[in-house]
């Protein structure tokens, strides 16, 4: 067999043991490409599989003094952020983690799809938050 023939039928052995497994999708409309690399040694086994994109996460995190600053950062955000992000069309939500052992704070928001992300990314909210979000970096350490 050739290269491409064998990565061909790797590729395709691949995708049916991920499809029994349940850890692989397949429809018509959001097929799964796969395609190997090759090296100088012949066939060289790395993987690319086109994920389709359903949401889309925007993220910050830092460290905090303590647990009264994390209250002081959700304070913030929920009171004078969230309110401006509610309502844009496709907000998929915001998500707040915190670890009081390591003092790590994250937020997360996302948004449904493409274009309602790039939507935000464009707009006056997005302007809106980012002074509260600098406002937010002075409580961080």
């Amino acid at each position: 067999l050739k290269v491409s023939e064998m990565a061909a039928r790797l590729a395709l052995a691949s995708l049916r043991g991920a499809l029994s497994r349940g850890r692989a999708t397949w429809s018509m409309k959001n097929s799964m490409r796969a395609s190997f690399g090759v090296n100088s040694n012949g066939f060289g086994g790395v993987r690319y599989f086109g994920i389709e994109v359903n949401n889309i996460a925007r993220w910050a995190s830092c460290k905090v003094e303590n647990e009264k600053d994390a209250e002081k950062l959700d304070e913030l955000i929920m009171k004078e952020a969230m309110p401006k992000l509610k309502d844009m069309e496709g907000f998929g939500g915001m998500r707040r983690l915190f670890c009081k052992e390591k003092f790590d704070y994250k937020i997360m928001i996302s948004f449904q799809g493409l274009k309602n992300f790039q939507n935000f990314m464009n707009s006056e909210e997005r302007s809106e938050v980012l002074p509260i979000m600098e406002e937010a970096k002075k409580i961080c350490c």
